[in-house]
């Protein structure tokens, strides 16, 4: 048997291999493609995004969309604009008692978060951006980590109480609406559920994790990190969990008012293109796409959000008006997201930080 190199020459391939020289170059170079690849997705993302809907209203519907008056075309963005103070305000709520966040801070905290979540697959990146950025106002990671959940399932709770609602509410039911409603609410429910497991048999599944990291080669040092990390999140999740009930009830009602007027933005616009339909209609036809968009694998679910919508709404409008109301409803709640997050993430995090961001989500777990 020969033993490894440990001398002189395994000293000289490592540093080839960190200047980039001999065989490794084409190591280094693959590692360059990956990290590049969260932008390809975005690219693809966006195009996918614009030919759903230009593909199905074909240049009737570009016609219309030069015709159609600023105030509707700005209505969109102002929305956005007023969910988002919403979602602020959420967060002040949330963080009160443990930071001092301004409405701008807060406000500018969640664009950031909002156009990272966008522009990554199943906005895997959304919870590191959410504690790097709360990082800067005195929360330790695990801290923001916890808001960042608590966040999640008081919006998985607020629509699992929400959709049966609409559905008795709606008087229109387009052909695979009731269906996809059916398995938008089995997977709400189910992500609730395994949150719950996650935390009734949280020791259990620590042991696992440490178990699992011995057997897959992570050195002690990092399994004590992470079950440090772990801990302190599960603490910071029961301190939340425990807040008054009259801060929780106006943390409920302000997620109301953010996801009511967020999910307005479609039916506004197809109320101003002359082919309005029901509210609750037009809010389960979003659900469902945008849970169906998160099977596409890209980011904001462009191309099968748009695919869902149009296939459910297309009975019921024109062609023309459908596709130019799907360009102007997912400019107000995706592009918009990118275009105004990302000037302040910039802003918040640098360069650097962003760059930070884009090698963990293209690393993986």
């Amino acid at each position: 048997m020969v033993a490894p190199d440990t001398g002189a020459t395994g000293t000289r391939a490592r540093v080839a291999d960190q200047s980039g020289l001999g065989g490794p170059l084409e190591l280094r170079k693959e590692r360059q493609a990956v990290r590049h690849h969260p932008w390809i997705l975005l690219g693809i993302a966006v195009l996918a995004g614009l030919a759903v809907p230009l593909g199905y209203g074909g240049g009737a519907s570009l016609r219309l969309l030069w015709q159609v008056p600023w105030p509707l075309f700005a209505l969109g963005p102002f929305l956005a604009l007023i969910a988002w103070n919403f979602s602020a305000l959420r967060l002040r709520l949330m963080t009160l008692g443990r930071v001092r966040l301004g409405q701008r801070e807060a406000l500018a905290t969640v664009m950031a978060t909002e156009c990272v979540v966008n522009a990554t697959p199943m906005g895997l990146a959304g919870p590191v951006a959410y504690a790097t950025l709360l990082s800067r106002h005195g929360l330790r990671s695990a801290e923001g980590a916890a808001i960042y959940t608590m966040d999640q399932l008081i919006d998985l709770t607020f629509f699992l109480a929400l959709i049966p609602i609409m559905a008795w509410w709606c008087p229109l039911w387009p052909p695979g609406l009731e269906f996809g409603a059916m398995m938008a609410v089995g997977l709400l429910l189910g992500l609730v559920l395994i949150a719950i497991a996650a935390v009734i048999r949280f020791r259990r599944i620590l042991q696992w994790g440490n178990t699992l990291g011995g057997m897959t080669g992570v050195t002690p040092q990092a399994r004590r990190r992470i079950g440090r990390f772990a801990l302190q999140f599960r603490r910071r999740i029961q301190e939340l969990m425990s807040i008054p009930r009259l801060r929780l009830l106006a943390i409920y009602v302000v997620c109301a008012l953010q996801w009511v007027t967020r999910y307005s933005v479609l039916y506004v616009v197809l109320w101003g293109l002359n082919a309005p339909l029901a509210w609750a209609t037009v809010f389960l036809v979003q659900m469902v796409a945008l849970s169906a968009g998160q099977i596409g694998m890209l980011p904001g679910g462009a191309g099968v959000a748009e695919m869902g919508s149009a296939f459910l709404l297309s009975p019921y409008v024109a062609a023309p008006q459908l596709a130019t109301a799907l360009l102007l409803w997912r400019f107000s709640t995706y592009y918009w997201h990118l275009l105004a997050g990302a000037p302040v993430l910039l802003l918040l995090i640098g360069r650097h930080g962003v760059r930070n961001l884009q090698r963990r989500v293209s690393e993986g777990p």
